[in-house]
């Protein structure tokens, strides 16, 4: 439909749900919807087509065209859907390491590649959402404007989607996941771009072996959660692979440092140990403790780190960046291939891989 032909559809579908339109109401006729949209008559007729193709309208000759059926929400939205190419990002985080992931970098792409398409996108921050009644609340009101799908971006704080997948599957077009490595979304219906957390350590291990760093102390200050285990394990599959005879050492540390042992042993070899640390800012925290006690990195002790986080690039930290402008344009890639498409679509469930920034402390 070109510009004309959808402000027509529109506009009787908008009748129609608002109730100006009822059933068996009959509509103005081609010559007057061309006349209210200064347009010619074939515009209309083509909207009007459309309508009838999908049962709303009915034209029984010499009388005019009727309201056959008023379509339920669901169905509205996805008739007012083939007139738009909308999507809309759901951003479910809220903490300060969130956006180490879901920043401009990925933005930007997102935007750029759904732009050569016509696809608009818009933003709702639903970080703080507390009852599943503002979620369909929000849906409706997306459903009613003919978003085409949504790209939904966890926080993996919480379990919220997977209880409640229910209502993003209801949604009548497409559901996309930007996962941050914090779940397995195998068995989900929804398709879902992730960071391949288990690659990431993979990445750190082979470039430590490839510099012939071998005594590598692991270090972490949080639950045993899955990005977390992923991350370790990927590094021990790297060392294994490598045939590295010395086992990797994982190290519990504080918030504000590290222990008195590991500390000691970082005093007693000067330059011998690498720390690969759990992200860059528990890293940046390990150097700050260390700079106090007179040890420099880079020098007495390495680190490799994790996420490539802007706010700490004075710290010119190693660290495995994830590739947010290839997820970005992967994203919106899945997407412009289905917001046409009115069949059923493959679900996919894809890893992106990592890249390795190498700076001054490792």
């Amino acid at each position: 439909m070109n510009v004309l032909q959808e402000n027509i559809y529109k506009y009787l579908l908008d009748s129609i749900s608002a109730g100006k339109l009822c059933k068996d109401d009959r509509i103005p006729t081609e010559n007057e919807l061309g006349e209210m949209f200064n347009t010619n008559r074939m515009n209309a007729h083509f909207a009007i087509k459309e309508l009838e193709r999908s049962g709303v309208l009915r034209r029984n000759k010499g009388q005019g065209t009727f309201v056959r059926h008023v379509p339920r929400i669901y169905s509205l939205g996805k008739l007012k859907s083939v007139a738009t190419r909308r999507i809309c990002v759901l951003n479910l985080c809220y903490s300060r390491s969130s956006q180490v992931h879901w920043n401009n970098r990925i933005i930007n792409a997102l935007e750029e590649t759904l732009r050569e398409s016509d696809i608009e996108i818009a933003y709702n921050d639903v970080s703080g959402f507390q009852t599943l009644e503002e979620y369909k609340e929000l849906l409706e009101t997306l459903l009613l404007e003919g978003c085409n799908g949504l790209i939904i971006i966890d926080n993996g704080e919480n379990d919220f989607l997977i209880d409640h997948m229910e209502i993003f599957f209801k949604f009548h077009n497409n559901v996309y996941i930007f996962d941050r490595g914090f779940k397995q979304w195998q068995d989900m219906p929804y398709n879902v771009v992730s960071m391949n957390i288990f690659g990431e350590g993979l990445i750190a291990a082979e470039y430590l072996l490839m510099k012939g760093y071998v005594d590598v102390i692991f270090c972490k200050n949080c639950e045993d959660e899955h990005w977390l285990r992923e991350r370790i394990r990927g590094m021990q599959f790297g060392f294994n692979r490598g045939q590295c005879k010395k086992e990797m050492v994982i190290c519990e540390v504080s918030e504000n440092g590290i222990n008195c042992d590991l500390m000691q042993k970082i005093k007693a070899a000067p330059g011998k140990y690498t720390l690969a640390v759990q992200n860059d800012f528990l890293a940046a925290r390990i150097i700050d403790y260390c700079s106090s006690a007179g040890l420099k990195v880079g020098k007495d002790f390495r680190t490799i780190s994790f996420d490539d986080s802007a706010e700490l690039r004075n710290y010119d930290l190693t660290t495995v960046s994830p590739a947010l402008e290839r997820i970005g344009k992967y994203l919106a890639a899945i997407v412009k291939k289905n917001v046409d498409k009115n069949d059923c679509k493959e679900i996919l469930c894809v890893k992106i891989n990592s890249e390795l920034v190498v700076r001054s402390s490792c």
